[in-house]
């Protein structure tokens, strides 16, 4: 029998959604990416792609080595509709991870198959005017910043073990880290409200604005990151880190960390960078040494 998992790559902080199919629609997947080499991953917030991965040897070597990876970005997005639409017409009904809303989201993506120009990871040799300018988003509180280092969360044994939350705290914890699973705090409903009591629970400081912090980190908490969280409204959560080259850096859950935004740009403001789905802005925080991070 023919079983295989698929997973929404969709998610930045939360774990993707993902659920079996078997038998006929099994089958008829081994049948229509016979000999299909996986697409290059996806690089930007939102639907990026859907991973294929075999649960019985039946279909081992048949969707590569480990996986096969479709994907939902650029110009592979309309070459895959007809795979992409069949897979979101199995979504496991009463399944709160694969409401209504989010097949509108996905479909409309389908419909809509817009190219997008490539992401480019940049070394911040010539920053631009852009880069004095995000100076005047520096708080009111001392920070430390690093310079961008995408290399140290990219390789293959950690790239998809550690996630937004992950890059902003500076903690390569290797368990795909979640505000609040520290301390005991879970953060839901995904809101700001439920996200920023996590992070406070583990142990950051958080502004309305950069001269909004009502307290800051102490000398003993250094090293202090300044970072920033943004909300997909009732779905996800995504993190952003300053960087020592007056950029910010992100990491796109399972995906490589960049400096990018969604439209390929330089992210000098995450308030506003083009950040797909994450439309809501919600609030500055600096994390020290002593916050915890699971």
């Amino acid at each position: 029998m023919a079983r295989i998992n698929i997973e929404l790559d969709i998610y930045s902080g939360r774990e993707n959604p993902s659920f079996v199919v078997e038998d006929d629609f099994a089958h008829w997947l081994l049948t229509n990416t016979a000999s299909r080499a996986s697409d290059p991953r996806g690089e930007r917030l939102g639907f990026r792609g859907v991973a294929l991965s075999s649960l019985t040897d039946e279909g081992a070597g048949r969707l590569g080595d480990d996986e096969l990876y479709l994907s939902g970005e650029g110009n592979a997005l309309a070459a895959n509709s007809e795979l992409l639409s069949a897979i979101f017409e199995q979504f496991p009904k009463d399944d709160p991870d694969f409401d209504q809303d989010l097949l509108l989201y996905l479909n409309n993506k389908l419909a809509t198959g817009t190219s997008q120009t490539t992401t480019i990871l940049t070394t911040g040799e010539d920053d631009g005017p852009e880069a004095a300018e995000s100076d005047a988003a520096l708080p009111s509180c001392p920070i430390e910043v690093e310079t961008f280092n995408p290399r140290f969360w990219n390789g293959s044994s950690v790239v998809r073990e550690n996630n937004c939350y992950n890059y902003a705290t500076n903690r390569r914890t290797n368990t795909f880290a979640q505000p609040g699973r520290a301390t005991g705090t879970y953060p839901w409903p995904v809101d700001c409200d439920s996200v920023r009591a996590a992070a406070i629970s583990d142990g950051a400081k958080y502004g309305s604005s950069p001269s909004g912090f009502r307290s800051c980190q102490p000398d003993s908490e250094i090293p202090r990151w300044y970072m920033v969280m943004v909300i997909w409204p009732g779905y996800d959560y995504h993190w952003y880190r300053k960087q020592k080259e007056g950029y910010w850096g992100h990491k796109l859950g399972k995906e490589p960390a960049r400096n990018t935004d969604n439209s390929g740009k330089v992210i000098y403001d995450p308030e506003t960078c083009d950040r797909g789905p994450y439309t809501e802005f919600c609030n500055y925080f600096i994390s020290g040494k002593s916050s915890k991070v699971r």
